[in-house]
């Protein structure tokens, strides 16, 4: 998955989603055994959710939702009574997919000098 994940989104992704596989979990879509998509969970705490994401040449096809949902039963298994998905984009994908809402929003904010 480390390479997969490196190419498309870089290595700070790389580094989240290496870490919820050591301390949370994760799922994979192949296709014609090449990782198309991925979620995962547990990287910095039990109950959070991601990172995750599709490569470009596979949207649309419902991969995402379904590993969403297979994360979150995961977390579900554990006892967890929820989860919060960080550094949430697209909004309305998980709204849509999962019934999530909005709890808190951060602003990074930036001063040239």
């Amino acid at each position: 998955m480390h390479e997969t994940v490196e190419a498309q989104w870089g290595p700070l992704w790389t580094v989240e989603a290496e870490r919820a596989i050591d301390r949370g979990g994760a799922h994979i879509a192949l296709r014609e055994n090449a990782i198309v998509a991925f979620a995962a969970w547990g990287a910095c705490r039990p109950s959070w959710f991601g990172p995750m994401g599709t490569l470009p040449g596979a949207t649309g096809m419902g991969l995402g939702g379904i590993l969403l949902r297979r994360c979150l039963d995961d977390q579900a298994a554990l006892g967890l009574p929820g989860a919060q998905i960080s550094w949430v984009g697209p909004v309305q994908f998980y709204a849509n997919a999962v019934n999530a809402a909005i709890e808190r929003v951060f602003f990074v904010f930036e001063k040239r000098m």
